[in-house]
């Protein structure tokens, strides 16, 4: 990624670099219940001219404390367009420092086909558990995070996105040329929720990216809900 981004560049000219290019618009919506939950739609209008783009989705931030998830995702791996047959739809635990991280920095962790996520503190408690689900799934999930403070992302749509959770930005991943140069932000957990991805390719060992798991302009929309759970209202 970063030898072709240069690449590129190297080969623009002055002008070139400095034009200015329409890439298209984008429409946020977000409703208030009054429950407090943020009801989220975002309408992305691409230039058709441009192809191949790594991701089209959002960034969104919560405290570092919240390390701890549950996710209804594919799973329990990572798992992408073109590499998910391993991927099974379920409810899967982790935590934030499981992130792994490759020799050299790059786009990883990503979950296809995300329902929900809760990100909770630990509370002194531990990782989050799956429970064993009955028949009373509210009852069973409300359990499963009782006594800890968090929040829940849940799609609203039947275009599920995808979703990665990581101590980095992509802009830090991009910079960084080796794994040492990485430093996980200590304040900040960095939630992305992506309504398409590149596929990752063999472009290390083999073919780039196949052109039906390529993200190219055009529209795109991602529908999902915010609520905080284990905090005192404000009085």
């Amino acid at each position: 990624g970063i030898a072709l981004a240069e690449k590129l560049i190297s080969s623009m000219g002055e002008e070139e670099r400095h034009t200015k290019v329409h890439l298209g618009s984008l429409k946020q919506t977000i409703n208030i219940d009054a429950f407090g939950a943020l009801d989220v739609e975002m309408q992305f209008e691409l230039n058709e001219s441009l192809t191949d783009l790594p991701r089209v989705g959002i960034e969104l931030t919560v405290p570092s404390e919240l390390n701890e998830t549950m996710f209804f995702a594919d799973g329990p791996h990572e798992n992408y367009s073109d590499r998910s047959n391993s991927s099974h739809a379920g409810v899967y635990e982790g935590s934030v420092s499981d992130s792994s991280t490759y020799v050299v920095p790059q786009e990883q962790g990503n979950r296809m086909n995300m329902r929900w996520i809760v990100l909770a503190e630990s509370n002194g408690r531990g990782r989050l558990q799956v429970p064993k689900f009955d028949e009373d799934v509210k009852s069973t999930f409300l359990g499963a995070i009782s006594g800890r403070q968090g929040v829940l992302i849940a799609s609203t749509s039947d275009q599920m996105p995808q979703f990665a959770v990581s101590r980095h930005t992509d802009a830090s991943l991009f910079s960084a040329r080796h794994v040492n140069e990485l430093k996980d932000d200590q304040d900040r957990i960095f939630v992305r929720i992506d309504a398409a991805q590149r596929g990752l390719g063999s472009g290390s060992c083999g073919p780039q990216t196949l052109e039906q798991y390529k993200v190219n302009g055009g529209r795109y929309t991602i529908s999902f809900c915010i609520k905080s759970f284990g905090y005192m209202p404000v009085k």
